[in-house]
């Protein structure tokens, strides 16, 4: 159970199968969210392995127990044979870098970096499947890439991967086939780093026409398409950002320019040595 700030607690459990992990049952979610069991896992990684900078004492031991007194934030981690561990977080200060943390049922205090705390500090939307693209690798006939005015397509055909176009490549390019199954790969893994919640026409977010976008075709006709435009503006401090749609919802993301910078590589994409 995850509680965070005045929003409600949001639980996820298990069936014990790998991936099994689910929200409680009446959870309320946004209309088109998709929850993200992989995003679970990580976190019960990161539970694990979070370890104390420093046992408190004295004034800071205090000082501690203060902030815990106020509003704070609550992870609970109920284990198989019924017992319950309890992690208290202070609320994060942008003036430092750690926390104040208090294991329920321990007198002692406990300070850890702020990245470690934020890591099992979890809201609902932390749990939103952010992947752009679903497809089966071993069904895919086709990927097509798009970037201005070039466009790259490889097929699969009998004897394998082909390159399709452009139909005159350079003579110096070489095709490479085993580069197509690790970009595909790196397809199906592309998460966005967040949902964008203001509206943005198309054409602004340079999404239509995209700036650079991806069609990947499955046997029997599936096709997943990823379009990638336009800087967004207000990315957080240190990152670039794009706008991204891809097509297993409506809705617009933010993804990491590597992407886009990505896809503008072309058919340099399936260059060999």
């Amino acid at each position: 159970m995850f509680r965070v700030g005045d929003e409600a607690p949001v639980t996820v459990t298990s069936n014990g199968a790998p991936g099994g992990w689910r929200l409680a049952e009446g959870t309320q979610v946004p209309e088109g969210f998709r929850f993200s069991a992989h995003v679970v896992e990580q976190v019960v990684r990161d539970l694990l392995e979070v370890e104390a900078q420093d046992v408190l004492a004295g004034e800071a031991a205090t000082e501690a127990k203060a902030a815990l007194a106020q509003a704070h934030d609550t992870v609970e981690a109920r284990l198989k044979n019924g017992k319950s561990v309890v992690l208290r977080l202070s609320r994060a200060s942008e003036s430092k870098d750690t926390v104040f943390v208090q294991l329920e049922g321990d007198a002692r205090m406990y300070e850890v970096s702020a990245v470690a705390a934020s890591q099992v500090r979890k809201r609902l939307v932390d749990f939103r499947d952010l992947l752009l693209l679903r497809f089966a690798l071993e069904q895919v006939s086709q990927v097509r890439i798009q970037a201005g005015d070039t466009t790259v397509v490889v097929a699969k055909e009998a004897q394998g991967w082909v390159l399709i176009e452009p139909q005159s490549p350079p003579e110096s390019f070489r095709f490479d086939a085993s580069q197509v199954e690790a970009h595909l790969i790196w397809l199906q893994r592309l998460e966005a780093s967040r949902l964008l919640d203001a509206a943005v026409q198309d054409v602004q977010a340079g999404l239509s026409p995209p700036v650079a976008s991806v069609e990947v075709s499955e046997e029997g006709g599936a096709v997943q398409t990823l379009r990638l435009g336009n800087a967004v503006p207000d990315a957080p401090a240190g990152y670039q950002e794009v706008y991204a749609r891809g097509s297993r919802d409506g809705f617009t993301y933010a993804v990491e320019d590597r992407a886009r910078a990505w896809l503008s590589r072309g058919l340099a994409l399936f260059s060999g040595p």
